[in-house]
């Protein structure tokens, strides 16, 4: 398995283990080919956007400072981004049991 064929796997599974863990409302889409996912997170009826850097997976809101939600925006920006980070220590830790890398 190549590194581009091990890195395609992990974006996979990270991709299902947001949408379990959180409310995606916009999906995930790359309609703009930057090299990011635009998505959304509904809570109590409010959607927060987001941007989720394929190479590096580090998670932007599009909210700026003084818009309304702003601060739960951030808030949820690093619940993400902490969620990632376990995820893909779990994800690595599995593809070495599965595939011996």
């Amino acid at each position: 398995m190549t590194k581009t064929e091990k890195n395609k796997l992990i974006l996979k599974q990270l991709l299902l283990n947001l949408k379990e863990k959180f409310d995606i409302t916009t999906d995930f889409y790359d309609g703009e080919g930057h090299g990011y996912f635009d998505f959304g997170v509904t809570e109590n009826g409010v959607e927060y956007m987001f941007n989720l850097y394929r190479t590096h997976y580090t998670v932007i809101s599009t909210l700026l400072k003084g818009q309304k939600g702003f601060e739960r925006g951030q808030e949820l920006e690093n619940e993400i981004e902490n969620f990632i980070k376990k995820e893909i220590k779990r994800i690595n830790h599995d593809l070495f049991i599965k595939f011996g890398f």
